[in-house]
């Protein structure tokens, strides 16, 4: 869904909103509405959100936290110094040698700077030891071993001090450092001048290796006992005191530019073109575009033991592959890929450096423009539909009780929302009131009951306010009001206003979508379901006494408002919508007749059928590629077969059509994996086999 409709960000994040809470809703229905057992739990999932931190020198939004400095960060460490599983210390190296500590509770995050720590320029740093809260630098010349300046028995982040000591180890010419890792025996620093070793034991320099290589990273693993070094040459191993190597260019794309282990000893390593793994079996696999990498170019790989899952810095956004799901030991559970860019993830391009708690689902992302921390949490269906509940309940996205967009005059500033009048005001009016009619049904609250009644009424006057009883209008503003965009004219029905026309077939997927759902599941008596009724019965109505046109106030049809059999039929170019608009003529009429029993429109359906073969032109609805690949179709088709299966008039077809048709196109589009889209055809109850089609059912 967030992909549907414009790429406009604002009609993409209502579209977005309105499509989370019609899915979270309907997903308790399904049960009613397809005849299945009606066993609905509402399982805890992990749900992500972003803190996003700019420089102290860039301010873009009010809820924007900013870094108390304004140089950029070069690396991030995770190093924890409490006890409090809920607390998190990370510690963040700028591009002025200064050391800031990053104390994250479930509450706050207090970003500090450290004193009494001389931090040479181009430092690197890696945890030494969690529970003394020391920590190892390596700069250019020197060897540090630190400890701030905590109490180990802390029980919260919030005793830190700002204060660290350290304690110069020695002097060694290790040159510009890019990364370092400490085991159990030595410590090891990656530099331009090759793979230093020192003995933790005696803290003592024991020489260099590689030197002839360009040396980017390091990994280990723990279980193994397994060494792993990264160069544009080669991919280095010590294992039982043996050093091999495999050459780049082979089993690994192009030069190694991070290294990590998981919990399954796999190595993962990333390079500019692709990542490779290396199995514990030392057998090599590779992963790019066609299996699942959204995205190369890697930077960095960190291992997030706590979440079992591989982060990517690529330069172009971060990437993760791991668990979607709620699980203590990691098993069985159901990996994807995510993508995390653009300002609702990171502020900046490249990703600098990653790192990810132990304790808690906490991982900091470092950009070339700022810091992110990726936080998941548990949540519910429920709770999710309670926070963009409370975003609908807002100023920003009611106005005169159609669901609309909020244009903001600066960027991510809230408090600049502009509401303003849209060509499709109708449509997600449709998709919220019919969130809220499921909302009703499964929890009978007061509150959905009224909310449902106040964006039916606005659906009531994009009707009335027309005059044209059958022709709702786009959107209606005060005539005196923001009337952005063309096709307004004043109203002559209900003076003072205008509306806005050429009513698009979007608009009427709405209104059909929904009007059977207000009327079955919020209306509680004879008078009022006559009124979603009467329009339904009005639009219907009118369309089809109109031979299948949609007319606009001034005699002729709108631009998209089109289902008649010659031109649907016989002109190439509506071929792409032949499927689409057979299928929405013959959900309309149909649907209306199962609530009226008007048998003028039973003859406009048997019409369309029988004449001009419209059920078989909605058998192959999806046009796919190379044709066409619209999101918008998905819309318009998705939206017109709901109403067939939850009136029943699917019934009026010939047997296994309207099976047949919906299953062909959620085939087609269920690689997108819309929540929405799923949700319906579950509720058409067609049987459905293998495990992929039961995760996306089902989950």
């Amino acid at each position: 869904c967030v992909f549907a409709y414009t790429q406009q960000m604002t009609t993409v994040m209502m579209t977005m909103m309105l499509c989370v809470l019609i899915t979270i809703i309907i997903f308790p229905c399904i049960g009613s509405v397809s005849g299945r057992s009606n066993s609905f739990v509402d399982v805890p999932f992990f749900q992500e959100t972003s803190t996003i931190f700019t420089p102290a020198n860039i301010s873009i939004s009010s809820s924007w936290p900013q870094l108390p400095f304004s140089e950029p960060i070069l690396q991030v460490e995770y190093i924890s110094t409490t006890t409090d599983a809920n607390d998190d210390v990370f510690l963040l190296v700028t591009s002025k040698a200064e050391l800031y500590t990053m104390a994250m509770t479930a509450n706050s995050i207090i970003i500090k700077m450290t004193t009494n720590i001389p931090i040479p320029t181009g430092s690197r740093i890696v945890n030494f030891n969690h529970v003394s809260a020391s920590f190892v630098v390596a700069s250019s010349s020197s060897f540090l071993l630190c400890t701030l300046g905590s109490s180990p028995s802390s029980s919260s982040s919030s005793s830190l001090s700002s204060s660290a000591l350290c304690k110069r180890i020695l002097d060694a010419p290790f040159g510009n450092v890019s990364s370092l890792l400490c085991t159990d025996d030595d410590c090891w620093v990656v530099a331009s001048t090759g793979l230093h070793q020192i003995d933790i034991s005696s803290w003592k320099y024991r020489g260099v290796l590689f030197s002839n290589d360009s040396l980017t990273s390091i990994a280990y693993c723990e279980e193994t006992k397994t060494l792993a070094v990264g160069g544009a040459l080669r991919l280095h191993l010590l294992s039982n005191t043996k050093w091999t190597y495999h050459w780049v260019g082979y089993y690994i794309d192009s030069a190694i530019t991070g290294l990590t282990y998981d919990n399954n000893n796999t190595l993962w390593i990333g390079n500019l073109l692709s990542v490779s793994q290396l199995g514990q079996d030392g057998l090599f696999s590779r992963i790019s575009g066609p299996e699942g990498l959204p995205y190369a170019n890697i930077t960095n790989i960190n291992f997030d033991s706590k979440m079992s899952s591989v982060w990517f810095g690529t330069f172009i956004g971060a990437v993760r592959y791991g668990s979607v799901d709620i699980a203590s030991d990691g098993g069985g559970l159901n990996y994807v890929w995510k993508y995390y860019y653009g300002s609702r993830w990171i502020w900046g391009n490249k990703i600098m450096s990653i790192a990810s708690s132990s304790k808690s689902y906490n991982t900091v992302l470092v950009t070339d423009s700022g810091l992110s921390v990726i936080e998941f949490t548990q949540w519910t269906l429920e709770k999710k539909a309670d926070h963009f509940q409370s975003l609908m309940n807002t100023s920003r996205h009611l106005r005169m009780g159609l669901a609309g967009e909020c244009e903001m005059t600066k960027f991510a500033n809230l408090a600049t929302c502009v509401q303003t009048p849209s060509d499709n005001d109708g449509l997600w009016t449709s998709m919220y009131l019919g969130s809220q009619a499921f909302c009703y049904a499964v929890t009978k609250t007061e509150s959905a009951r009224s909310s449902a009644w106040t964006s039916f009424l606005a659906m009531e006057m994009l009707n009335s306010v027309t005059g044209i009883p059958g022709l709702p209008a786009r959107s209606f503003n005060y005539a005196n009001g923001t009337l952005s965009g063309d096709w307004w004219t004043n109203s002559t029905a209900i003076p003072g206003m205008a509306w806005k026309s050429n009513t698009s077939s979007d608009e009427i997927v709405g209104h059909f979508f929904v009007y059977p759902l207000f009327a079955d599941l919020v209306c509680e008596s004879d008078e009022e379901r006559a009124r979603p009724i009467k329009l339904m019965h009005n639009i219907a109505s009118y369309i089809t006494k109109n031979n299948f046109y949609l007319i606009d106030y001034n005699g002729k049809p709108t631009r998209w408002g089109v289902w008649n059999p010659s031109e649907i039929n016989d002109i190439w170019s509506w071929g792409d919508q032949r499927g689409p608009n057979s299928l929405q003529i013959l959900s309309w009429i149909g649907t209306t007749y199962m609530y009226t029993q008007d048998p003028a429109l039973l003859s406009a359906f048997h019409y369309l059928t029988q004449e001009h073969g419209y059920d078989v032109n909605m058998l192959n609805t999806k046009v796919t590629i190379p044709d066409d690949l619209n999101y918008s179709d998905d819309e318009l088709i998705f939206m017109s077969y709901f109403p067939m299966i939850f009136s029943k008039s699917r019934t009026l077809l010939p047997p296994s059509f309207f099976d047949n048709s919906l299953k062909r196109a959620w085939n087609i589009a269920k690689p997108i994996k819309s929540s929405l889209w799923n949700a319906m055809y579950a509720a058409s109850g067609i049987p459905h086999s293998g495990s992929e089609d039961d995760d996306l059912i089902n989950d």
